[in-house]
């Protein structure tokens, strides 16, 4: 198959600069040309007057040589002025015609026969004839009062214009003219239209190059600033288009992973989970028969406590890959909260740590209450854990807030925060940043999935948590639709910031 002929590229550049220069050489051959024809229009009324000037100028040299009937026109005298006349280059030819009867008293020259009769009482004038020719008839001034008896009738051409450098003399200013048009429509072109498009084809060149935040700067004439806005929008619809790929992506993964932690759960709990619960039930009963043996029974509560954690992870398990139907109702959550972790703090796991109670007032909203406080619980035993290693007296702060529509619940401690290189792991199944034997790596992962089946999301914010300096987790759970088996919440008493959970 033959290759097709590649086609000449063509460029806005290319073809503004030879539009321009065709355009100026056109406008300098308009202005010649026009600039030609008005002088050859000027030139040729001025010859003509000339004629008549000089047609004139014979009939009064005639007036001496001629009497009062015309005779006389003969004469030698007569006959050298005429001849004399027809010595220019203009005269063709001249005739001497009786007034009263149209007679041609005398001709010189080339004149042609079917000229017409002069009229005698007209001061000179002047006629086309064929060929460019005119014939000019002036009459003889007569001697004394009487009227004129002879006419003169000259034949002649106006010369033609034939200057050759009069063309060149204007069609090189015109020419120079234009050049300086050009270089500054050159100029103008440059700034409002080739720079502009080359600003937004840098910014296209980058598009594609993956940095999805480049933008086009709105500026220059309006359609170029249009297409920069075009630009951009097109930017924006993009950069959003991937962010939600990429969130469709990593939701696609975590339910990939659900869907393989769940089988891996329902396995696990049908092998594990029975002799578990008997294993555990026989540690309890030989407990119970080693009431007078210290420490053997010590021994045995030391296995039923691990007996009894690997129950906790198969049941994370459970709970993770078959997520409990949620029960909503109209609650403060403000206030549940409160009470919540008013029992919390006898946990064991947060003994020595601080933990503080914002509320800005009455939150209601329809929700699942526990399995809010399932996520808070585990966020507040998290950042307890972290607060421990950080460097200042361990604490945890729960401020609930109005925010975007719904209330956020963010979850603070004094721990030393999350590294940079683990941000994006932090809710992955099975990842954690606890010592081996403390911790799963479920609990935030379980917590994001129970958010999200709320409507709501988990979400670890960026930068330290002030003042405390640590991680800075925020749940978020949307107002949500009224529950028709709603009962009236239970009001905040206080809408002040509340200080250490008595």
């Amino acid at each position: 198959m033959a290759r097709a002929a590649r086609q000449p590229r063509r460029t806005l550049r290319r073809d503004l600069v030879g539009g321009l220069a065709l355009l100026i050489v056109l406008a300098a051959a308009a202005l010649s040309l026009g600039a030609q024809y008005l002088t050859a229009r000027r030139h040729a009324a001025q010859e003509r007057g000339r004629l008549v000037a000089q047609a004139q100028a014979i009939a009064t040299s005639l007036a001496p040589h001629l009497d009062a009937h015309g005779r006389g026109a003969d004469g030698p005298n007569v006959e050298r002025l005429l001849r004399a006349s027809v010595a220019d280059e203009s005269v063709e030819g001249i005739r001497l015609v009786r007034a009263r009867d149209g007679a041609v008293l005398y001709e010189t020259g080339l004149v042609p026969a079917d000229l017409p009769r002069p009229d005698p009482t007209a001061p000179a004038t002047s006629m086309a004839l064929d060929h460019g020719a005119f014939v000019l008839s002036a009459p003889v001034p007569a001697l004394g009062s009487g009227p004129p008896a002879v006419v003169v009738q000259m034949v002649a051409r106006p010369s033609s214009w034939t200057h050759p450098d009069a063309l060149v003399q204007v069609f090189v200013p015109a020419l120079g003219l234009g050049v300086v048009v050009a270089i500054l429509a050159w100029l103008l072109v440059q700034r409002d239209v080739l720079a502009p498009l080359a600003t937004v084809r840098r910014a296209t060149s980058t598009l594609a190059s993956g940095e999805l935040g480049t933008r086009a700067p709105e500026d220059g004439p309006e359609e170029i600033r249009a297409l920069a806005a075009d630009f951009n929008r097109m930017a924006e619809a993009l950069a959003e288009l991937v962010e939600r790929r990429a969130a469709e992506r990593t939701l696609l993964l975590r339910s990939q992973n659900l869907a393989t932690i769940g089988r891996v759960a329902a396995g696990v709990a049908h092998e594990v989970g029975n002799p578990l619960a008997a294993i555990a039930g026989y540690l309890a009963m030989l407990r119970d028969d080693l009431a007078g043996d210290e420490p053997r029974r010590a021994l045995v509560e030391r296995a039923l406590g691990q007996v009894e954690r690997i129950q906790g992870l198969v049941g994370q398990l459970l709970a993770y890959a078959r997520p409990e139907p949620r029960s909503l109702a109209r609650v403060d959550l403000a206030d549940a909260l409160r009470r919540f972790l008013s029992l919390l703090r006898h946990d064991p796991r947060l003994d020595g740590v601080t933990v503080t109670v914002e509320t800005t007032g009455p939150c209601d909203l329809t929700t699942d209450a526990a399995a809010v406080e399932q996520i808070v619980r585990n966020l507040v035993v998290n950042g307890a854990r972290a607060a421990r290693e950080g460097p200042r007296p361990p604490a945890v702060t729960v401020r609930i807030h109005a925010h975007d529509g719904g209330v956020a619940v963010d979850v603070a401690d004094s721990g030393p925060g999350v590294a940079a290189d683990l941000r994006e792991r932090i809710f992955e199944p099975f990842f954690t940043t606890s010592a081996a034997g403390e911790g799963t790596g479920l609990g935030l992962a379980i917590s994001r999935e129970i958010a999200g089946d709320l409507g709501g999301r988990l979400e670890l914010l960026d930068g330290p948590a002030p003042p405390e300096g640590g991680a800075l987790f925020r749940l978020w759970i949307p107002q949500g639709p009224a529950a028709p088996q709603a009962v009236p919440p239970q009001k905040s008493h206080g809408t002040d910031p509340v200080g250490p959970i008595p």
